[in-house]
Formats: C-alpha cells, structure tokens, sequence
C-alpha cells in the first residue's frame, strides 16, 4: 500500500503530497521527540 502512488494518481493533490512526503519523516519524528518528553516528564 503506497500512499505516494496514491497521491501520483490524484493529480488535483499533488501538491499536497509532495508537502506532505517532505515534511511527514520531520512530523514524526517531532512527535516521537514530543511523545519521549512527555513520557519522561510524567514517569
């Protein structure tokens, strides 16, 4: 299942993917970084 194929197939959002596709490794891991911060804040 490869969402950039999906998105290739949908032109009308191509844009939004290719935004997508850069910045979602980042979102992740902000998140994890987010996600450990937190978990060792409240343990």
């Amino acid at each position: 299942f490869d969402i950039w194929w999906l998105c290739i197939k949908s032109s009308s959002y191509v844009g939004f993917c290719a935004v997508v596709k850069v910045y979602l490794p980042f979102l992740i891991i902000a998140g994890a970084a987010l996600g450990i911060a937190f978990g060792v804040k409240a343990g």
